[in-house]
């Protein structure tokens, strides 16, 4: 698989808000925050971070694969809770 590919962007993109909803779900770690939207941001800033070396190293199909699942799971996530903006 090439480095410069939009599914290898999708996948890495997928791990930290996968992760974050892991440890919303899980009811062991709700002692840990009384916020755990505050996971969700923190995902979504590594994922910043990640497109910011992908663009800086050339791999622009990977930086926009990251960036595809991360507007995803911000909408996902508007849509699900119920916030208000």
């Amino acid at each position: 698989m090439k480095k410069n590919n939009l599914l290898l962007g999708c996948a890495i993109g997928l791990i930290f808000p996968v992760i974050a909803y892991l440890l919303t779900a899980s009811s062991a770690m709700a002692w840990l925050s009384n916020k755990p939207l505050g996971y969700y941001g923190v995902a979504g800033l590594i994922n910043l971070a990640l497109v910011r070396y992908g663009y800086r190293n050339n791999s622009e199909k990977t930086a926009q694969g990251i960036i595809l699942v991360t507007f995803a799971a911000v909408l996902a996530l508007l849509m699900t809770q119920k916030i208000t903006l």
